[in-house]
């Protein structure tokens, strides 16, 4: 008897299973999570593959002279990638669902990827503060101050308490405050004309880096946007590390004008490629965002409540 109860139990056991397994939410998930990934893998791809490519229009088409780019193969599928590469992480909201759950990585590397940018923040800072000091230029000492104390947001990602979350949450306005000021630097520098594109690429790259940490600001604060934060995450990355990685290596190149050293300083590049990195590597990072938000909309028990 026990025995035919354990082979019935089984048998409605994989019934039931074999019903979960085919269930249209289930496929619905598979069908998100697939997109999902397909979706980071492609932007991976398109961000390194614009990092390889600016690297080498640098290196093979700038004329120092003129300040811009040669009009080569090369410098057109670069402008015309960006444009693509950009409409497709915007297309985030539309491809995403908010209750899919995107490719999460780990606590360890989304830990990692802000120390990173944290130390990178800290280390320009302390170098652009010293060198303002000696050279006697007060807003790029204003903007080495803001960077060492921009670090403190990186530093404090991924606190748990209410008491660390809104130290992150108020050091984003610091960081706010080193992009401003850096933005403000880049546009007013008189020696790279207005529409060069080193000023393009560092514009849009600290605009999107400005976004980026707005979406951090209000995931701290229990307000995050699960449609909208990957796009602007990757968007960021997407700027940044292209920027950052081209800029350090044009920079030692003996085909670097004196004029462009200015704004080609190694210290602003690793801010950005910080930033980059960390914008990056959250993009991958979506399920502690979801489950604060579990957390902060749990309704309270009676003993709370009173």
């Amino acid at each position: 008897m026990l025995k035919k109860f354990l082979y019935g139990y089984t048998f409605v056991t994989i019934l039931l299973y074999n019903k979960e397994e085919n269930s249209p939410n289930r496929k619905r998930h598979h069908s998100m999570k697939s997109k999902s990934k397909l979706y980071f893998l492609s932007a991976l791809t398109l961000t390194l593959l614009l990092s390889g490519l600016r690297t080498a229009c640098f290196l093979t088409s700038y004329e120092s002279d003129a300040g811009y780019f040669a009009s080569t193969p090369t410098a057109s599928i670069t402008t015309i990638l960006y444009i693509l590469a950009a409409a497709w992480c915007l297309a985030a909201p539309l491809l995403l669902s908010e209750k899919a759950e995107p490719s999460v990585t780990s606590n360890a590397a989304r830990s990692v990827g802000s120390k990173l940018a944290g130390s990178l923040f800290l280390f320009s800072g302390l170098c652009l503060g010293i060198g303002a000091l000696i050279s006697t230029s007060a807003l790029r000492l204003v903007i080495g101050i803001l960077g060492a104390l921009a670090s403190v947001f990186f530093f404090t990602d991924g606190g748990l308490t209410s008491k660390k979350r809104t130290l992150h949450a108020a050091f984003g306005f610091v960081v706010l405050a080193f992009l401003f000021a850096l933005l403000f630097y880049v546009y007013f520098d008189m020696y790279v004309a207005i529409n060069s594109p080193i000023k393009n690429a560092l514009q849009l790259s600290i605009l999107s880096a400005m976004l980026l940490v707005l979406c951090e600001i209000r995931d701290s604060i229990d307000r995050p946007h699960l449609r909208l934060s990957p796009a602007i995450r990757l968007l960021c990355a997407l700027f940044c590390l292209p920027t950052a990685v081209s800029h350090l290596i044009f920079e030692r190149s003996p085909l670097c004008g004196a004029l462009e050293k200015e704004l080609l300083t190694p210290f602003f590049s690793l801010a950005l490629l910080g930033i980059g990195i960390f914008a990056f590597v959250s993009a991958s990072f979506e399920k502690g965002t979801k489950a604060k938000e579990k957390i902060s909309q749990k309704p309270l028990d009676k003993s709370e409540e009173a």
